[in-house]
């Protein structure tokens, strides 16, 4: 089971290179269908592993190109 406390430590101590890095992530170019962006905290025994962030469309994935949305 994950710790909410320690999810949120983690989260708060990258919070400088998140919001630094968030122009980029909105400058990616999502599909045109997307309406929503589901980011997701990976987190573990030993902090923060990761960010995903996972374009959606109607409760749904949208099939993206990974290249693309990052060119």
């Amino acid at each position: 089971m994950i710790n909410r406390t320690n999810v949120k430590k983690a989260v708060y101590a990258y919070e400088d290179t998140i919001i630094q890095n968030i122009k980029k992530v909105f400058s990616y170019q999502f599909p045109a269908e997307t309406d929503t962006i589901l980011f997701e905290v990976h987190s573990g025994g030993y902090g923060l592993y990761g960010i995903s962030i996972t374009p959606m469309s109607e409760g749904e994935e949208c099939n993206y190109d990974v290249k693309k949305l990052l060119s």
